[in-house]
C-alpha cells in the first residue's frame, strides 16, 4: 500500500531527516555510552595485571613486599618524545632493594617503550621492551619472543652493558 502524498512529503523534509539522524546518532553514543561504563571496570582489572606482569618479567616478585603497581613515582621532564619516566620503588621490610623504570626511548620508527630494574648497587636485574613501531626485522632482537639478546643485560652493570651490530641502546 502506497504512503499517503503527505506523509511521502513530510519524509522528503530536510529537517526530518536531520532529526531521524540525530535520534539515531544520540541512540548509537547512549548505548557506546553504556558499554565504556558496563566494560571500564574489568578493562582497569585487566590493565592492571598487564601492568604487574611488565613488572615480573624484570623484577622477581620475591625480591619486594610492596605493590610496585601502586607505588609509582613519576619523574617530570624529559623531551616531547621520550616524555617522563615513572619509577617503582620496590620495597622489602621497609628498605629500598631496588627500583623499576618506565620510559620511552626514540627509536627509527618512533618512540620505544621499555621497562627495566636495577638495584641500589647498579645491577641490572632486567630489561623489557614493551612497545615499539620499528620496521619488522630492525627491533627484533630485543624482543624475548624472537631473540634471548635482551636477557644478556641481566645481572650486568649499568657500566657494563652488551651492544649489538645494527641495534643501537644508549
Amino acid at each position: 500500500m502506497d504512503q499517503p502524498l503527505k506523509v511521502q512529503r513530510f519524509h522528503a523534509q530536510v529537517w526530518y531527516q536531520s532529526m531521524l539522524l540525530a535520534a539515531v546518532c544520540g541512540l548509537a553514543t547512549l548505548w557506546l555510552l553504556s558499554v565504556d561504563r558496563a566494560t571500564a571496570p574489568q578493562i582497569a582489572v585487566q590493565q592492571r595485571a598487564d601492568r604487574q606482569a611488565m613488572f615480573d618479567a624484570v623484577l622477581s616478585p620475591s625480591l619486594y613486599d610492596n605493590s610496585l603497581v601502586d607505588s609509582l613515582v613519576p619523574v617530570p621532564g624529559g623531551t616531547p618524545l621520550t616524555g617522563e619516566v615513572l619509577l617503582y620503588p620496590a620495597v622489602r621490610g621497609g628498605a629500598l632493594v631496588a627500583v623499576a623504570a618506565e620510559f620511552k626511548v626514540a627509536g627509527y620508527g618512533g618512540p620505544m617503550q621499555l621497562v627495566l630494574a636495577v638495584d641500589a648497587q647498579g645491577t641490572l636485574y632486567g630489561v623489557r621492551l614493551i612497545h615499539h613501531r620499528e620496521t619488522p626485522g630492525l627491533g627484533d632482537r630485543m624482543e624475548t619472543a624472537k631473540s634471548d639478546w635482551i636477557l644478556a643485560f641481566n645481572g650486568r652493570s649499568l657500566d657494563n652493558t652488551p651492544t649489538a651490530t645494527g641495534l643501537c641502546l644508549t
